[in-house]
């Protein structure tokens, strides 16, 4: 009856209430949350307990720094070394792929050309000057002169045949003088076959395709004249084509009669080589 007549009474104070509550409520329970009070345990051995001013636990109040166990992840690193490496050899990969290519297809021409030559066996043509003179041979009042020469090709190949599609045909003196030149018939050697062919220059020095002769070589020219002979070299440049069946082969050769000396029948302008005799010329390819 008297704790009913305490709770009528309004003017009760608040602190004899929560005293008499704390006396009924033995458990130690709180009343608004019904959950046992905290307990304050002791920190764990060597670690201090986390504090809640820093911004996460695992920051080190007494040396300032990170705890190594609960530090955040490390941010994303761009290599720019490996980036630049690994384009490096993927170009590599590239260059080493086309110089392989490059190398096949040189080891596969290679090799076709050795067979084929093995199993053509090509030969170039022999050249022989059967004869060579000189007619209306003058120095003065104007340089003019006449040659001809007649040569025998022959073809020594078994399995080629040769066409010779261009030919120049041109006179020197002393070797590097060109006193005359003209261009030559085309001609064509069937395998094994021998033909005579014929070349004719004129020198008169006002030829609009002719090489104009100086006058220091005309004047060299008339004083060996009247030594009774004149030297001159008789030279051809042949675009030549070896063919057999599907191949065919382009070839330059160069012929190279040299030495020609020619002696002139008294003090006439015509000459014709010592002795008369053939011989045979050089041919470079």
């Amino acid at each position: 009856m008297a704790s009913q007549s305490d709770q009528d009474q309004p003017g009760k104070e608040p602190g004899n209430s929560s005293s008499s509550d704390a006396n009924q409520n033995p458990s130690g329970q709180s009343p608004a949350t019904g959950y046992p009070p905290t307990m304050g345990y002791p920190p764990a051995m060597g670690y201090p307990p986390g504090q809640p001013g820093y911004p996460y636990p695992g920051y080190n109040q007494y040396h300032h720094q990170q705890n190594p166990y609960t530090q955040a992840p490390p941010a994303y690193y761009y290599d720019s070394q490996a980036a630049c490496h690994q384009q490096q050899s993927k170009s590599s990969g590239v260059a080493r792929g086309i110089l392989s290519a490059v190398i096949l297809v040189v080891f596969v021409m290679g090799t076709t050309t050795i067979l084929t030559w093995l199993v053509l066996r090509p030969q170039i043509p022999r050249f022989r000057l059967e004869a060579f003179s000189v007619s209306n041979f003058n120095t003065k009042p104007g340089f003019t002169a006449n040659w001809e020469g007649n040569f025998t090709i022959e073809n020594p190949n078994h399995k080629l045949k040769v066409h010779a599609d261009e030919i120049e045909c041109s006179v020197y003196y002393k070797q590097d003088e060109i006193v005359a030149s003209a261009a030559m018939a085309p001609f064509t050697l069937d395998i094994g076959e021998t033909i005579m062919t014929q070349t004719k220059l004129s020198a008169n020095n006002t030829g609009y395709d002719q090489p104009v002769v100086g006058a220091a070589v005309v004047d060299d020219m008339a004083e060996e004249r009247r030594g009774g002979s004149v030297s001159f070299s008789l030279r051809l440049m042949i675009w030549s084509t070896f063919k057999s069946g599907w191949w065919t082969r382009r070839c330059g050769m160069r012929v190279l009669c040299e030495d020609l000396n020619v002696v002139f029948d008294g003090v006439t302008g015509n000459g014709k080589l010592t002795d008369n005799k053939p011989m045979d010329c050089i041919v470079r390819v």
